[in-house]
């Protein structure tokens, strides 16, 4: 009886769009137009993953005060020449990282014990 073959993460990833955490909200947008993508990785200077930006947490910074139904005391264009760890409200998501390859049941597993996790620390 043969046994099936055991899936891994790394079928499953799919590369994504890197940008430093020094680049500017402008050069992020940029990344996004060119690429289509919806979430772009942010690395160190290293090179290390630190968090990803979505495409929905740059709204906010293209919006003008008035829009956001505030008081227009700050010039918004501003935004876009701020190093992305600079913005606020902040708009790098922490990043979990897993090695490509656990297996699936591998992956639940660790699901399963970073949820618990969780919600041990809001208890």
């Amino acid at each position: 009886m043969s046994t099936m073959p055991t899936p891994s993460l790394e079928e499953f990833a799919q590369a994504i769009p890197v940008c430093e955490q020094t680049s500017d909200l402008a050069a992020v947008l940029e990344i996004f137009r060119s690429t289509g993508c919806e979430a772009i990785v942010v690395v160190s200077e290293q090179q290390r993953p630190l968090g990803v930006v979505k495409l929905r947490q740059v709204l906010p910074h293209l919006l003008s005060p008035h829009q956001l139904g505030e008081t227009p005391i700050a010039n918004q264009i501003g935004d876009f020449y701020k190093p992305l760890s600079e913005l606020k409200p902040p708009i790098i998501e922490p990043l979990a990282i897993v090695p490509a390859q656990l297996s699936l049941s591998q992956f639940w597993g660790y699901l399963q014990e970073s949820r618990t996790q969780e919600w041990e620390s809001l208890a």
